[in-house]
């Protein structure tokens, strides 16, 4: 009969969302269509995408001059430059060509590295590293080399490269060069003395699961309040230490203070305006997934609401929610978060959501031959419940499906 799977680890890593690494093929770039003008209203990617280069180097760059003249601030660039986030396989060709047309552009370096950062985590995906493939290190590998190459030729093409330095901090979590990273946040300081994104992301490579501890990162905060950083910001840095604190605690199987931990994160972290969503969805999703596992499910599910809320193509949180709701008797609800977590290509929400739909678990109407596609996605991933119910169901159908 079907086999009903848990979810059993939480990925440690700073962004908690699992995504899945499409694979990358040979992509014409198209040329430069040199009779339309791009819309003025396009998003980056989009001007990216249609080979508008100059238009789209113009912009950046202005966004760029803007902060190196006080126009704005650090947040506002930092939001500014996010859509190269974007880690499709199909950008890495006009990336290449983008910076090739223009050599010495700063933002076309700097977006380069960013979106080169985001491919090595995709690569990588959320799981712990027991648990990961060495082609898939191989590939994050292979993207964190061409993020640093980029954001190192970055830095002599602009007076504030702030953002540059920022992710080659963050890179350096990954080959542990604690010297490297502090060098890297001292020569961004010179330019910011009261900098704030370049503290954040330093502060991240202090923490345990890197090799650092809780009292380093106790020590930087003192540092950051004599350099006088606001209270906000200082709460929110603070945030990051109460996680590391209940990560060690959570490792020492100590759930209920790695729990008490979790919760004042959250406290702290306030609205996440100074985290960023994935990292304010973790902060929710750790804590939520204490509370799961000392079987307090009520409370389980508020966090788990307010993640997906945060973060709503997070997989994983709707496939721990679905679990809650149904374990708490919502039906309905469970089966409506097992669906998206299944389309967000969560394993654990496509082996439940497939059981639904073998089932008919009301209100979802009984669909065998619908059920088979989120075994089977479900089962690539390895999990062992999922292989069972795929063979399982293929065997009731007489081998169909």
């Amino acid at each position: 009969m079907l086999k009903k799977s848990r979810r059993i680890a939480l990925a440690s890593l700073l962004l908690l969302s699992i995504a899945v690494a499409a694979q990358a093929a040979a992509i014409a770039l198209p040329a430069p269509n040199t009779s339309a003008i791009a819309d003025a209203s396009a998003d980056p990617v989009t001007l990216l995408r249609e080979a508008h280069f100059a238009e789209l180097d113009a912009r950046m760059s202005a966004v760029q001059a803007d902060y190196r003249r006080g126009r704005i601030d650090e947040l506002a660039l930092l939001a500014a430059f996010r859509p190269f986030g974007d880690a499709d396989p199909a950008l890495a060709a006009p990336y290449d060509a983008w910076v090739k047309a223009y050599p010495k552009s700063y933002v076309a370096h700097l977006a380069q590295g960013e979106y080169e950062v985001h491919v090595a985590r995709v690569a990588r995906g959320g799981a712990y590293a027991a648990m990961t493939s060495a082609a898939q290190m191989a590939a994050m590998d292979a993207a964190n080399q061409r993020a640093t190459r980029a954001l190192r030729a970055s830095l002599a093409l602009d007076e504030r490269p702030i953002l540059s330095y920022s992710l080659l901090i963050d890179l350096t979590r990954h080959h542990g060069d604690d010297d490297y990273a502090r060098k890297l946040l001292d020569a961004g300081l010179k330019l910011d003395a009261h900098g704030y994104i370049l503290r954040l992301r330093y502060m991240t490579t202090l923490e345990s699961r890197w090799g650092g501890s809780v009292r380093e990162m106790r020590d930087f905060l003192s540092e950051c309040r004599a350099a006088g950083l606001d209270v906000a910001k200082l709460k929110t840095l603070e945030a990051l230490i109460e996680r590391d604190a209940g990560w060690v605690a959570d490792s020492a199987r100590d759930l209920e203070s790695a729990d008490r931990h979790a919760l004042a994160a959250i406290d702290l972290a306030g609205d996440g305006r100074f985290l960023g969503k994935a990292t304010q969805s973790s902060l929710l999703g750790e804590a939520a997934w204490d509370e799961e596992r000392l079987k307090r499910l009520d409370r389980a599910r508020a966090l788990y609401v307010r993640d997906v809320a945060v973060l709503l193509e997070n997989g994983w949180a709707w496939g721990h929610l679905g679990y809650c709701q149904a374990k708490l008797g919502l039906a309905a609800d469970s089966a409506a978060s097992y669906r998206r977590g299944a389309e967000l290509g969560d394993p654990y929400a496509e082996n439940e959501w497939g059981k639904a739909l073998w089932f008919g678990v009301a209100p979802v109407k009984a669909d065998r031959a619908a059920a088979i596609p989120g075994f089977e996605k479900s089962a690539a991933t390895g999990l062992p419940e999922a292989v069972t119910n795929l063979m399982w169901a293929r065997k009731q159908l007489g081998g169909k499906g």
